[in-house]
């Protein structure tokens, strides 16, 4: 009886690695949906009034957003996760900030937030500076109105 070769077990991805891929993904899908609208609406721009161009417009459009969509997210997806490892931060356990500085202009208030992520599995540190406007002049009832600096600071991490 012949014997097969034992393979070693896959790897897993790493959280990271798989943010990445699901955003490179959802990049890809609106990239294609949008090239689409665009060549719909080139065909069509001739034969009917509206529909042409509107689709010509949303396919830019969407081709444009997408890509500041995805800068955005591949941010967040830098953020929450280990520098080292590619292990997952969980935002209320290994993310903690303290606002460092608080700058007051004319129209609006800037909060200078410090951020530090310790990893779970690997003991790093990573640490960022943020430039969060928590507030903004009302004119009409001539006061700042404040924002919640923690939600604010939440968004720049994954849910």
């Amino acid at each position: 009886m012949e014997e097969r070769p034992v393979r070693p077990p896959r790897k897993f991805k790493s959280p990271l690695q798989r943010a990445k891929t699901r955003a490179r993904i959802g990049l890809l899908v609106w990239f294609l949906i949008s090239i689409a609208a665009i060549i719909v609406g080139a065909i069509l721009i001739g034969s009917t009034e509206y529909l042409g161009p509107a689709l010509l417009l949303f396919g830019v459009l969407a081709f444009i957003l997408n890509f500041v969509d995805h800068a955005q997210k591949m941010k967040k997806i830098k953020m929450s996760h280990c520098r080292e490892c590619g292990a997952r931060l969980g935002y209320g356990q290994d993310i903690g900030w303290e606002v460092e500085e608080v700058e007051t202009t004319s129209s609006k208030q800037i909060a200078y937030i410090h951020v530090e992520c310790s990893c779970p599995e690997c003991d790093n540190v990573d640490e960022y500076d943020l430039k969060v406007p928590f507030a903004y002049w009302d004119k009409n009832r001539q006061c700042f109105r404040e924002k919640n600096i923690e939600t604010l600071v939440r968004k720049y991490f994954l849910k």
